[in-house]
């Protein structure tokens, strides 16, 4: 309680219901609760406290609530905190004229701000009454706990106030930015309107213009930790959501929207050049890492998996002659050309029916798809039997046959790299025969697993995850500013792959024995 803030209270009070100190000392004398005008003037002033009578009375008399009168003020209500944020009303989504994003735009930064100051305003001096509640309203309507806070209460703001007040009292924290960094570890944003930063904010080109309503928010609002949590999302993920190479006709829309060739590795780094020039920088927190293991594994389970893809039979079915509509089971030799005719089966009947490659021989096929230097000629083929117009730009071409082209490409790289571990296979083979022979069951076998987000809805979790460990200080710590500046002075020389070969570098680390 202040007394300051109730002797004001109760002075307010008493003018807006138009009654001198004589008048309120002749009510509460008809009640025989006998004042002078001195006891008044303590009460205004705050130096004293009236006596429970004595406030039941005057808060029947001036319709407030005792508690009202200890606060030092009307305790808020839904409706006024409603008024006060339209963005939680219900009509909010109704109002949707020209403005609208201008608007939104700026009650979300009045959300945070305000959500910010009442954090600050509980760490300096505490809340009142109204405080809290404004604060329970903002918490209940944009936040809910993270999993890194520990659930006291089946109401999520008295656990998140909870948690906040045993922060306070804990003696490592020596201020503000260090207890805001540790209050948001508590609670994530959620709600219908989003009043936290995403990787989505940096997909549309058309976005990264300080102009936008959404790049103000990110410019303005943004936590440092935030800013840097996108840069580290390119590390692996791509700032251009839609296929645009998909089609020619998205690539025709793109050059007559934005007046240029659509270019990847140009809005790669024109996106990470502008969050660098804007306070986001390198920091190796928040990359994925490679983690390496060791598990130990029995030799003759290796073996069998080896024998498995190395030299088993491969399993085909052919149409039976003898049996109309039945189809025959045969097995056929284990080998790279056999393999390859087994997997290719569809595409090669697709290239063999194509008149450019008249008597072409299986070996012939062969070569044409896993040679390098045919990859152009394969593509012809492609776009032959899919009636793609080959007489226009290269670009446009490609774009029509990129989904046909990935199948292919994937399949080949999907192809090469079993028979890479087919190779490998049977060296691993012999080494493991001469295990067995010396009567070893077990060996032990190195593996890296990368740890880190798979897709950027992800990334916010990810990096969640890995502040909830480290203490504001190690975070700056690890923001690597010298690095950041020499990205930006290279960054118009370097390809997409270079960059991130060279300053998004996953970490490899060791991970120890895997007991699975």
């Amino acid at each position: 309680m202040n007394k300051k803030n109730m002797g004001s209270f109760l002075k307010k009070l008493r003018n807006s219901h138009g009654l001198t100190m004589n008048k309120l000392i002749e009510k509460l004398d008809s009640e025989n609760l006998t004042v002078t005008t001195k006891t008044i003037v303590d009460w205004e002033k705050g130096n004293t406290v009236p006596e429970l009578e004595k406030l039941v009375f005057l808060a029947n008399l001036y319709g407030v609530s005792v508690d009202e009168i200890l606060d030092g003020e009307r305790f808020i209500t839904k409706e006024d905190l409603l008024k006060k944020y339209p963005l939680f009303a219900e009509d909010f989504f109704k109002n949707n004229n020209e403005d609208f994003f201008e608007k939104r735009t700026k009650y979300v930064r009045k959300v945070n701000e305000r959500f910010k100051g009442l954090v600050k305003q509980f760490y300096d001096a505490g809340l009142n009454n109204n405080e809290k509640a404004e604060l329970d309203f903002i918490f209940k309507h944009k936040c809910k706990l993270s999993d890194y806070c520990p659930v006291s209460s089946n109401d999520e703001f008295l656990s998140f106030f909870n948690e906040l007040k045993d922060l306070k009292i804990d003696g490592k924290i020596a201020s503000f930015d260090e207890f805001w960094w540790e209050a948001q570890k508590l609670f994530d944003n959620e709600g219908s309107f989003r009043t936290s930063i995403t990787f989505s904010d940096i997909l549309e080109e058309e976005m990264l213009n300080e102009e936008n309503h959404f790049v103000k928010l990110l410019l303005e609002q943004a936590e440092p930790w935030e800013m840097d949590m996108l840069v580290a999302g390119l590390q692996s993920f791509d700032p251009v959501t839609p296929n645009i190479e998909g089609h020619s006709n998205f690539l025709i829309e793109y050059k007559r929207r934005h007046g240029k060739e659509f270019n990847r590795e140009a809005i790669f780094k024109s996106t990470l050049k502008f969050l660098l020039t804007h306070g986001a920088k390198l920091n190796p927190l928040f990359y994925s890492i490679n983690v390496l293991k060791h598990k130990k594994i029995r030799v003759i389970d290796r073996l069998e998996e080896l024998y498995k893809l190395c030299t088993r039979p491969i399993e085909i079915y052919t149409i039976d002659d003898e049996k109309m509509g039945f189809m025959k089971r045969q097995f056929i030799k284990n080998t790279k050309f056999n393999r390859f005719l087994n997997e290719y089966f569809s595409f090669l009947s697709i290239i063999a029916t194509q008149p450019e490659v008249p008597g072409l021989k299986p070996k012939d096929l062969y070569d044409l798809v896993l040679g390098d230097e045919n990859d152009e000629r394969v593509v012809r083929l492609l776009c032959k039997h899919r009636n793609i117009d080959t007489d226009r730009e290269q670009s446009y071409v490609l774009a029509d046959a990129n989904s046909y082209l990935l199948q292919w490409r994937q399949r080949k790289k999907t192809f090469l790299e079993r028979e890479k571990r087919i190779e490998e296979g049977y060296k691993e083979i012999k080494r493991l025969e001469g295990l067995l022979s010396e009567k070893e069951e077990f060996f032990e076998e190195p593996y890296t697993r990368e740890v880190g987000p798979k897709d950027s809805a992800e990334l916010p979790v990810f990096v969640k995850y890995v502040k909830s460990s480290i203490p504001l200080s190690q975070f700056y710590e690890e923001r690597d500013e010298e690095l950041t500046r020499q990205l930006l002075a290279e960054i118009d020389q370097l390809t997409v792959q270079e960059i991130r070969e060279k300053y998004f570098f996953k970490e490899t680390i060791d991970g120890g024995e895997d007991n699975d």
